[in-house]
């Protein structure tokens, strides 16, 4: 495989701090750099790992790339993962994926 195929994935939050979400604009920045999937974390930096995963901020970045999105957050075992993948469209172009238990 020649570095010019090779896949890139990269793994983002919604942003540093909670004021601005950056997320679908980094994630079209990556797209740009060739990043062959993007993973999100629904929480911004500043957060760490309090408060709740926002999976409407998932659907902004599945929304604003054409690569597959794998989103990250508050998914405690395999109920709450196809509940977040029935409401937010499971995979595709603009779904997200989860690992499923």
């Amino acid at each position: 495989m020649t570095e010019a195929n090779r896949a890139r994935t990269v793994k983002i939050r919604r942003g540093r701090n909670c004021e601005r979400e950056v997320a679908p604009d980094f994630a079209r920045a990556m797209r740009a750099g060739r990043a062959s999937a993007v993973a999100v974390h629904g929480r911004f930096g500043a957060q760490l790992y309090r408060g709740e995963a926002d999976w409407a901020a998932v659907r902004r970045v599945a929304k604003a790339v054409e690569v597959p999105v794998i989103g990250s957050g508050d998914v405690s075992g395999p109920e709450e993962g196809r509940e977040n993948a029935r409401r937010d469209g499971g995979c595709g172009r603009d779904g997200c994926a989860w690992h499923l238990w």
